[in-house]
């Protein structure tokens, strides 16, 4: 069975300068909430970058897809394309699905210049902003007896596990955090069911989500600590921050 790709209607989006391009690369999703946000992204993108055209494409689930988005802008007479990979971890899309898209899409367009930055992971500014969503829902963790979990999507690549376990060790220092667990919705372990199931009526757990925006592994996530016997203060994900635009400007200008 074909998979079905979640369509909607394109985001026009003005910009002065028409001859150059970002293409913002989510991973895709069939959550009209996760969706929305990319939008909102993409919006405070082109405010903070007036000379580029911002577009959106996916690599799966949701349409358009990057290699039909880049020659939509490759038609529109864009003589330059900025793909920022909008991914939190070295897995395989960003080190090998994303680089073979480009690729192909440099040779289907000789004329256009393409380019690929890294992703928005790992980075200082990502860790900042979970540790104040964290603070923002729980206050400051030093001396408390709440234990921290991050929630991420996981990975069977070492080095993008090791990208989000370094990521929470950070966090947990910067917010206090005594410890922090890592659970991860799949490809590695300890699960979310497992971690949450762990818990006692005794636990008080702040749980953040390593993720950029809303969607089924938040969902079923929340589901599952809804269920366990502690008590959970949800501290959310990223979302479509200003600290997020500001790390899409410095992808840029890398």
């Amino acid at each position: 069975m074909v998979p079905i790709r979640f369509r909607r209607t394109a985001r026009p989006i003005e910009a002065s300068g028409a001859d150059h391009a970002i293409l913002l690369l989510a991973h895709g999703s069939r959550c009209f909430e996760s969706l929305a946000q990319l939008d909102q992204l993409a919006e405070a993108v082109a405010l903070q970058e007036p000379e580029h055209r911002v577009e959106t494409a996916f690599l799966q689930l949701s349409d358009p897809e990057a290699a039909a988005a880049i020659a939509a802008l490759a038609d529109a007479g864009c003589k330059t394309i900025t793909v920022i990979p909008l991914l939190l971890l070295r897995a395989t899309h960003a080190r090998v699905d994303v680089p073979g898209i480009v690729e192909a899409a440099r040779v289907r367009h000789p004329f256009v210049e393409i380019t690929l930055t890294n992703g928005l992971g790992p980075s200082n500014s990502l860790q900042e902003l979970a540790a104040q969503r964290i603070t923002r829902a729980a206050g400051k963790m030093s001396g408390s007896n709440r234990k921290l979990i991050i929630v991420s999507q996981g990975s069977s690549n070492e080095l993008a596990l090791g990208d989000v376990i370094d990521a929470s060790v950070e966090v947990a220092s910067l917010t206090g955090a005594s410890s922090v667990t890592n659970a991860f919705a799949r490809a590695a372990d300890p699960s979310v069911e497992d971690v949450a199931f762990s818990l006692t009526t005794n636990d008080d757990v702040v749980v953040f989500y390593w993720v950029l925006f809303h969607g089924k592994l938040v969902e079923d996530a929340r589901g599952v600590f809804a269920n366990c016997p502690a008590t959970v203060t949800d501290a959310g994900f990223f979302g479509p921050d200003p600290t997020i635009v500001d790390l899409i400007s410095q992808r840029l200008d890398s």
